[in-house]
């Protein structure tokens, strides 16, 4: 045997060794977990291309996700103008275990690169939300050439969960202006005619570099339907929505590739005050003033020291402000402000050593905010705070004809650290909760199907283990 080998088996064992009591500190003190790395599910056998970009648009579906809810307000929980707010996030259908059944159950970041990087596609997931309902989301894109530079796309989407319960429907036109531009006007049709939105924005590319920048009118025809047409004379209408400052969106994205192991994503959303006047025409135009502002901001920098590894962070917030005036002094709720606010940590990683493994873990720390606040009785102020600690780690095995079989266990801590006023959650969202899942799929070249079921185990409760949730998910691209 060489000194050259010996060199590098004792230089492996080391490593291994190091490797194993690392993860065992990882997994007995969950902050270094959550604070340092994360791990992002399985993928297909991958090319030398997939490989340099794994995990691209991790956060672009975030983003995505956050900017529906400001497109599809009315199909949110109580409707567009619920005292909920606009993010509602804590309603009757939230427990302590619901961050984890999101978590356990959502596309992971690698799945996301799929399906961005693919203009023709549908996909779903769903996870057993009660024992007659579920939390799921669908999702349907398609892209065809018009003529020369031009183009049209179409994108759907379908999402039932705590907070919403509807579809959008986006259509978008674009032009190719010469190599590196891109012009684009879209709209969101929305059965609530009211609801529909209008943008137009620009895009330049340059390589893997992207800067994208649109500007967004929301709900265009609303004063022509409610004021022009008078909605509220229609035998099934009775309330007159009136903006005295139209709602407006400007909407940014930028794709930096700093060099070829280092790329940059960031993302936000400003939507400065709008300001409407929602009255009933049943109850002598009584109503209310309504002053709404929202923002988001996201940022992802992905490293990959080796094509068989990547380490990355991000960080996301997102903040909604709503400020409530009643016209008459007996309507409920009184007079507020609200303040809801969303901040999340995420730290993740992903190791495939062969075509066949890979090793995953992700961790995230969250902090979300409730404050209202009366006028001119306080008694019921609202100030709420839930914080969490959540980690999973996923080992994954895929055969060469595409069977896959994947393993994973996840932790979620949940404290409330601030817990003045009612919330009207199902139960207390704080608790310290494991979780056992066991998945088994198959893709293909095309698609893939997957179905999972879980376990739970909690230390205080009896019994201590419990049927946690079974969850699956499916692709298709064309």
């Amino acid at each position: 045997m060489s000194c050259n080998s010996l060199n590098c088996r004792l230089v492996l064992r080391c490593l291994t060794e190091r490797g194993y009591q690392l993860f065992i500190t990882a997994l007995k003190y969950s902050c270094c977990t959550y604070l340092c790395i994360a791990f992002i599910g399985t993928i297909p056998t991958p090319t030398e291309a997939q490989d340099r970009i794994l995990g691209y648009g991790s956060l672009n579906i975030w983003e995505e996700n956050s900017w529906l809810l400001f497109l599809d307000r009315n199909d949110s929980f109580g409707g567009r103008f619920s005292e909920k707010g606009i993010l509602k996030r804590f309603t009757p259908l939230v427990d302590s275990k619901y961050q984890l059944d999101v978590l356990g159950s959502q596309f992971d970041p690698v799945e996301d690169f799929y399906w961005n990087s693919k203009t023709d596609g549908v996909r779903w997931r769903g996870t057993s939300a009660t024992t007659l309902t579920l939390t799921s989301a669908a999702e349907f894109k398609t892209s065809v050439d018009l003529n020369g530079s031009w183009k049209m796309d179409a994108r759907f989407n379908q999402l039932r969960d705590s907070g919403v319960e509807g579809s959008a429907i986006r259509l978008q036109f674009s032009r190719e202006l010469e190599a590196s531009g891109e012009i684009f006007s879209g709209m969101h049709l929305d059965p609530h005619k009211a609801g529909g939105d209008f943008w137009i924005g620009a895009k330049w590319k340059k390589g893997a570099n992207q800067i994208t920048g649109q500007f967004t009118v929301l709900d265009p025809l609303n004063d022509f339907l409610h004021v022009t047409l008078d909605a509220a004379l229609h035998p099934h209408g009775d309330t007159t929505v009136v903006y005295t400052q139209q709602p407006l969106a400007i909407r940014l994205g930028d794709h930096l590739r700093l060099s070829n192991d280092i790329r940059l994503e960031v993302y936000g959303m400003l939507m400065p005050a709008g300001q409407s006047i929602i009255s009933s025409k049943s109850q002598d135009n009584e109503g209310f003033a309504l002053k709404e502002s929202a923002r988001y901001l996201g940022g992802l920098v992905e490293w990959s020291p080796t094509e068989r590894l990547l380490l990355a962070g991000s960080y996301t917030e997102i903040s909604a402000d709503s400020d409530r005036a009643n016209t008459n002094t007996s309507f409920r709720p009184l007079n507020n402000q609200l303040l809801e606010q969303t901040q999340e940590i995420t730290a993740f990683s992903i190791f495939r050593p062969n075509p066949n493994w890979t090793f995953s873990l992700t961790g995230i720390r969250k902090r979300m905010l409730e404050k209202r606040t009366f006028q001119p009785d306080s008694t019921n102020n609202i100030n709420y705070l839930l914080t969490l600690w959540m980690s999973k780690l996923d080992i994954s095995y895929t055969t060469t004809n595409g069977f896959m079989t994947k393993g994973g266990f996840l932790h979620s801590n949940s404290k409330v650290p601030e817990g003045k006023g009612d919330m009207n959650v199902t139960e207390s969202l704080a608790g310290n909760f494991y979780r056992f899942l066991l998945n088994f799929g198959w893709k293909f070249d095309n698609s893939a199907i997957v179905l999972g079921g879980a376990y739970d185990y909690t230390s205080n409760a009896t019994p201590r283990w419990i049927w946690g949730t079974a969850s699956g998910r499916f692709s298709m691209y064309w």
